[in-house]
């Protein structure tokens, strides 16, 4: 039925959002569908009716009679709102409750008993709810240090690690530094060992102090080494000075001829009895070989 299509019959109209009687599917949807008029005539056997002004007199069986609700509120805070209740006042106090017909009596007993029924109060504050709520609430902050340990030590764990794996790599550079340079070294003396060119030999000048030691060698040497002529050439044993070093310098040239002549041109040895002839060239004018 329709309110606002004055016939007793059934009409086809097209219908959109907004209209009673219809509800569309998709936006902007239209459709025609059969709607009731509002004529009330005899073909109806039931009316849905809403008071919607009472009159000066009351209608009987309708206005005169007040039937109380079966069920009060069952929500704690819905009970509190009927019966104006702060927060401080028991709940449990103010359930309306339903009264039960009573049961007989039993054997022995005269008194008879009256039953209630209440609801369970549904949010209802109570000690073991505070008690649940503080204890969820250490759980919580148990798991909020727990992982805050666990996070500190992971992350000294993970500094080890990375401690550990930077002196590994540190240490695998200089392992690899030393073995370059072990290479290149090893590369280079082959070429440092290779013979130098012969240098001419030459001889130095015996000092001051070495000359009048050597004196009595350096007689005696041009003596085996001429067998002859040389020796009458050779200076007296006290020879001192000047007359010490032509001696020693004829041996030297004596000595060259005779080791030669067996076949190999090597230089010259200095004396046995000279101790300043001992040194090499090199090292008596104070410079290095290499």
């Amino acid at each position: 039925m329709k309110q606002g299509v004055l016939t007793n019959g059934r009409v086809r109209l097209l219908l959109s959002k907004g209209h009673s009687c219809y509800r569309p599917r998709r936006t902007g949807e239209r459709k025609r569908k059969s709607v009731r008029g509002c004529i009330v005539d005899s073909n109806l056997s039931v009316l849905a009716l809403v008071v919607v002004r009472k009159g000066e007199q009351e209608i009987p069986g309708l206005t005169d009679t007040t039937i109380p609700r079966r069920l009060g509120p069952k929500r704690a805070s819905k009970i509190r709102k009927l019966f104006n209740l702060s927060k401080e006042d028991d709940v449990r106090q103010y359930v309306i409750k339903r009264t039960l017909p009573p049961k007989p009596a039993k054997e022995g007993k005269k008194k008879v008993r009256k039953l209630y029924k209440a609801p369970k109060i549904q949010r209802l504050i109570t000690p073991v709810t505070l008690q649940r709520k503080r204890h969820l609430l250490a759980l919580k902050k148990r798991r909020c240090l727990k992982r805050k340990e666990q996070a500190a030590e992971y992350a000294k764990l993970l500094a080890i690690r990375i401690k550990e794996k930077k002196k590994a790599k540190e240490d695998e550079r200089k392992r690899r530094r030393s073995s370059s340079l072990r290479l290149s070294t090893a590369s280079s003396e082959p070429a440092a060992k290779k013979p130098a060119p012969a240098a001419p030999v030459t001889k130095a000048a015996p000092a001051p102090a070495a000359q009048a030691k050597g004196a009595k060698g350096a007689a005696a040497a041009p003596v085996k080494g001429a067998k002859g002529a040389a020796a009458a050439a050779v200076p007296a044993k006290g020879a001192k000075g000047a007359a010490a070093a032509p001696a020693k310098g004829a041996k030297g040239a004596a000595a060259a001829p005779a080791k030669g002549a067996k076949g190999a041109a090597a230089p010259a040895a200095p004396a046995k009895g000279a101790k300043g002839a001992k040194e090499t060239p090199a090292t008596a004018k104070g410079g290095n070989l290499y």
